[in-house]
């Protein structure tokens, strides 16, 4: 039987954060057993050159402009999907940012072709109500695909998309390869991180919108910051402002920025506790998802899919977006647990992840949702 060919498209020229990594899940789980997959995405991202280890997954190079002012390069990029299209001719296009969306919509008007398209929802953002906006995401759209519920909520509040097709299917992870691990000594010794010393740790990135600054701001109000270490990964530019701020704060002893690691397992090994304090764009972290695989119970703010992810009081605390008080209140109540009550905590974090972030789930109602859309 000939499987269903689908092409999937990411804008991102670099890193790509969440959207790279959600479609390497898709990929490395196993998607392509089902379906008939080709990539198309900027040959300058990483992407390109990751997907290409699957043999059995074509790889397309694609730029997808964005800017009304780039007009000659967005024609050019309708074009090459069409071009694309004639060499790979796929039953439906998977989406998931807004520049491969608008790219695809636009190939479709244009051509009056019946390939569906899909899109999959990374960040927040309240879709607009205007018949453009209406014909764009409800009449030429035929699914949106978003990683939380309360993502959901928000991105269509109040809006005509109620009516169309939606699913939420929450990000999956290899648990067989984010277990809990004995601490890396290596990265101990290179952190200088005392045996006495309570490891608060973040590999969701140093972006603006992840406030590790406020870590930083709630350790420098704590009278036992000599206990703590604040430990972040992610890019030099975010990581050398954050350590120039925890100078200014005091705290520079207590901070230890790491850089961008492609495997993060051994930095969430040292962690005796994970946070995530995003007031914007995040969604439903990878990050949160890896740490508490590896079981590292969490800090989280209450942004959005965060809320899904943590248990207060049984496998983390949640603290009210940009609020200091209640992220020293979290750390504190960390610091004072005796080393089982800590256990159990970590526990707990890995039987949530075991029981809703897996991989497999995550296919399955992938192609669930693939298969209605392009037989409906």
């Amino acid at each position: 039987m000939t499987k269903p060919k689908v092409l999937i498209t990411n804008f991102h020229p670099g890193d790509g954060g969440g959207h790279t990594t959600y479609i390497n899940r898709l990929l490395a789980a196993g998607l392509m057993d089902h379906f008939d997959l080709a990539l198309a995405v900027p040959e300058s991202s990483r992407l390109f050159t990751s997907a290409r280890q699957y043999k059995n997954v074509r790889v397309f190079p694609c730029n997808f402009p964005g800017s009304v002012r780039e007009l000659p390069a967005v024609l050019h990029a309708v074009r090459g999907l069409g071009e694309i299209f004639r060499a790979f001719p796929f039953q439906a296009i998977h989406c998931n940012g807004g520049r491969d969306h608008a790219i695809a919509v636009w190939w479709k008007g244009a051509s009056r072709n019946r390939v569906k398209i899909v899109r999959t929802h990374h960040a927040i953002r309240q879709l607009s109500n205007d018949f453009y906006h209406r014909w764009f995401h409800h009449r030429l759209t035929d699914l949106h695909i978003y990683v939380a519920h309360a993502q959901r909520n928000i991105n269509e509040a109040g809006n005509a998309l109620r009516c169309s097709a939606s699913v939420v299917i929450a990000n999956g992870l290899d648990l067989a390869a984010y277990t809990p691990a004995p601490k890396c000594d290596r990265i101990l010794r290179e952190l200088g991180i005392q045996p006495d010393q309570m490891v608060f740790g973040s590999v969701g990135g140093v972006a603006r919108h992840k406030r590790v600054d406020i870590m930083l701001r709630a350790v420098a109000g704590m009278a036992e910051r000599e206990r703590v270490v604040i430990v972040a990964l992610g890019g030099e530019k975010g990581g050398r402002q954050l350590e120039e701020l925890a100078g200014n704060l005091g705290v520079r002893h207590q901070f230890r920025y790491a850089g961008l690691h492609a495997d993060v397992r051994p930095y969430i090994s040292i962690f005796d506790v994970g946070f995530l304090l995003s007031n914007s764009i995040e969604t439903a972290s990878f990050a949160a998802r890896e740490m508490m695989a590896m079981g590292v119970p969490l800090i989280c703010s209450g942004y959005s899919g965060l809320l899904e992810v943590v248990e207060e009081g049984r496998n983390g605390f949640i603290a009210a977006t940009d609020n200091v008080g209640e992220v020293v209140a979290g750390m504190r109540n960390f610091l004072q647990m005796r080393p089982g009550q800590l256990k159990q905590f970590g526990q707990a974090a890995r039987e949530k992840a075991v029981r809703c972030f897996g991989q497999e789930l995550m296919i399955q109602k992938t192609c669930t949702a693939y298969n209605q859309m392009i037989e409906g």
